[in-house]
């Protein structure tokens, strides 16, 4: 059970974050489990925004393969976002509404004044393996395409991770590194719109921990749109 007193981001997530003028998609203090020493994964279920959705339809290809910026809480962030080279469509506007509540929620949950953005636009999966990533806490949302998928603990070997090198035989093959999966019936998908905030091996006390993770396989002649926020730290 989450002890919501417990977490020191509880009093400044409480209230209802709205960097803009639109109402927040989701409660922030779903996100707080994450804290939680044993708790790898945490999932925000959302419904899909047609506005976005058809906006990225149009953009998707010019858009591709992406961005990657730094934005900084300090200056103003609005104006950050509407200079990224988002691709002048319907829907540009509700999709710069939507990066900011994530980044201003996200960057409040881990008490950061900078994030790194990224938005990939991809056609095949860029990480097919299941890794665990040394970050602190990450967030990801599919926008388009299939949802990041992760396994859950009690149907993972975390002896055949990369990270875990040293634990490793030498040469290990991808049929062997599949060896992580005991059992298929652990693995978990995010829907388009998802929040998933992955717990990496860099977050304090979690060097041998890590959401077991990996990107899906995108059919042939889909695209797969992606958010990653990770906190920069100086």
């Amino acid at each position: 059970m989450l002890s919501v007193a417990s977490s020191p981001q509880t009093a400044s997530l409480a209230p209802a974050l709205t960097p803009a003028s639109e109402p927040l998609t989701f409660n922030p203090l779903q996100m707080l489990p994450i804290f939680e020493p044993e708790q790898q994964v945490c999932l925000v279920r959302r419904e899909a925004q047609t506005a976005i959705s058809d906006y990225l339809q149009l953009a998707a290809r010019s858009l591709a393969p992406g961005l990657r910026n730094v934005i900084s809480l300090q200056p103003a962030l609005a104006p950050q976002l509407c200079t990224l080279p988002l691709p002048a469509q319907p829907g540009r506007e509700v999709f710069i509404q939507e990066l900011a509540q994530l980044v201003t929620v996200f960057a409040e949950l881990l008490d950061c004044q900078t994030v790194g953005l990224r938005l990939e636009v991809l056609q095949k999966a860029m990480c097919p393996q299941f890794h665990v990533d040394h970050t602190g806490i990450r967030l990801l949302c599919t926008y388009m395409g299939p949802g990041t998928e992760w396994l859950e603990e009690a149907f993972a070997d975390r002896s055949y991770l990369k990270h875990r090198s040293h634990l490793n035989p030498p040469g290990l093959n991808n049929q062997q590194r599949a060896g992580v999966v005991l059992d298929a019936r652990g693995i978990r998908q995010a829907d388009a719109f998802d929040i998933v905030l992955l717990k990496g091996s860099q977050w304090q006390g979690n060097t041998v921990g890590g959401a077991i993770h990996r990107s899906p396989v995108v059919p042939e002649g889909q695209t797969r749109v992606v958010l990653a926020l990770d906190a920069i730290r100086d």
